[in-house]
């Protein structure tokens, strides 16, 4: 898809203000990747993948490899204090 994850910790909820710490937060798009045309961006939080909950990176990983096989991606963000979701097809 074009981005690196990780995990969120205790700091990074703080830093971000978030309310939950189920998620994992973005810290790097490709330029012209399918995650870039999406419109995510570094810093955003991934909740959902298709609708379900991501607890982690392994979890992230998972969901993503299993949705490859769709033609889109549908990924529930957190950015600040809004929800938004995001299509993305996997090239």
């Amino acid at each position: 898809l074009g981005i690196t994850v990780q995990n969120l910790t205790p700091e990074i909820v703080n830093q971000l203000g978030l309310k939950k710490d189920t998620g994992v937060v973005v810290t790097g798009v490709e330029p012209g990747s399918p995650a870039e045309e999406a419109g995510i961006r570094t810093g955003d939080v991934i909740q959902q993948v298709n609708r379900k909950p991501v607890k982690d990176v392994d979890d992230f990983v998972q969901k993503v490899e299993t949705a490859k096989k769709q033609d889109n991606i549908l990924l529930l963000l957190q950015r600040g204090q809004n929800n938004l979701f995001a299509a993305v097809t996997p090239k």
